[in-house]
């Protein structure tokens, strides 16, 4: 048995289940709005898995508690703060370990193919998938991206960010913590291209394109274009984006119009995800932000 732990505190703790977090629930989905993933959310009491395998990659993520599994030979212990990876057809069990009373954790069931897709952008010409060596790592960085990103995906906010966020995190992943030697494609300037696209999201700011849906526009990967991007402009597209999107809702809340057409207007999901976009971004809310400059709301 494993016996490293991890102590981690969760920031973000909006629900994205109606059970309280001390009942049992299990729950399995493909989201709508994104290609190639299934999502898992359970909080485990009683049950336990036996026997199985997935022909998708299993990335697991534990919020509260511990979990216990076998896998590999040998029995294993998850901890709040782990990331786990599970290769497709490998054979692994999964309860609750008894030292908890429960067991709280997500999973990304992340399909072959989107993994192919991936590693061809960033120029592995083998056909062959990657092997994760890595049974759990703690990686504070990459749990709270995948943390946050299943929270993107569950809101259904910014495309943009989603397919940015997935080809990111994978990427990383991959050449961390994988059996595959594979070099980043080295990033030119790209300002001409990078330029462009720039243009392109200040003309689209509040739609919900998507990473191909820009690619395509300056004839360039998403890999590639968001490292050109950020490389550009410090940014990653999806990011810049964001920034244009705030800094046009906050003209408006200048003008007596109410948060929750700002919001819609200006291209976010709904007003409390404007809200925490906003706080974040300028440390005030945009009800106090127009408060300070003697608007009322309608």
């Amino acid at each position: 048995m494993n016996s490293k732990k991890v102590y981690f505190v969760e920031i973000d703790r909006r629900k994205i289940d109606k059970e309280n977090s001390a009942d049992e629930f299990l729950k399995l989905w493909k989201p709508s709005n994104v290609d190639g993933i299934e999502l898992f959310s359970a909080n485990i009491v009683e049950y336990s898995f036996s026997k199985h395998y997935h022909e998708t990659y299993t990335v697991g993520i534990t919020q509260y508690g511990h979990g216990s599994f076998y896998y590999r030979g040998e029995n294993r212990m998850t901890f709040p703060g782990s990331v786990n990876f599970i290769n497709p057809g490998e054979i692994h069990t999964g309860e609750r370990h008894k030292d908890c009373k429960y067991w709280r954790y997500r999973d990304f069931y992340f399909n072959t193919s989107l993994i192919t897709k991936i590693l061809s952008e960033m120029g592995f010409k083998d056909s062959r998938l990657p092997y994760f060596n890595e049974k759990e790592i703690s990686n504070v960085k990459i749990w709270r991206s995948l943390n946050n990103l299943f929270f993107e995906i569950c809101d259904q906010t910014n495309l943009l960010s989603i397919e940015s966020k997935i080809i990111e995190i994978f990427s990383e992943v991959v050449r961390k913590y994988s059996d595959i030697n594979c070099s980043s494609v080295k990033v030119s300037n790209e300002k001409t291209k990078t330029e462009i696209a720039k243009e392109f999201l200040r003309e689209n700011y509040s739609k919900n394109i998507s990473i191909e849906q820009l690619a395509r526009t300056v004839d360039l990967s998403p890999y590639y274009l968001i490292r050109s991007f950020r490389k550009n402009f410090g940014l990653p597209p999806h990011a810049y984006q964001n920034q244009l999107k705030l800094q046009e809702a906050k003209k408006d809340l200048i003008q007596s119009k109410s948060i929750t057409s700002v919001a819609l207007e200006h291209g976010f999901y709904d007003q409390s995800h404007f809200i925490r976009q906003f706080k974040r971004t300028y440390g005030v809310t945009p009800n106090n932000y127009r408060k300070g400059n003697s608007v009322q709301d309608i």
